[in-house]
């Protein structure tokens, strides 16, 4: 019955100790620093009290993990400025 026991404890260390993992080059690896999100065709309206202030249009957006936003194929920003009488 020990022998048994020794047995099954010994297999378990030797399968442990030679299993096939590589080893990774920690310089090899790379940190991905490219966008996290890409939204097409963008359209965002700003409203204040029911009355838009401002409308956004993008045809492509860049979201990267920082919270930098990138518009590579341009922006069109337009203001609505309300006009008393």
């Amino acid at each position: 019955m020990k022998f048994s026991h020794l047995f099954v404890l010994l297999s378990i260390c030797v399968m442990a100790f030679s299993s096939c993992r590589e080893d990774v080059d920690a310089a090899a690896l790379q940190v991905y620093d490219g966008p996290m999100n890409t939204s097409i065709n963008i359209n965002l309206v700003s409203s204040d009290s029911a009355i838009i202030r401002s409308e956004i249009k993008a045809p492509k957006q860049l979201e990267f993990e920082n919270g930098n936003l990138e518009f590579p194929e341009g922006i069109d920003i337009t203001f609505l400025i309300k006009q008393e009488i």
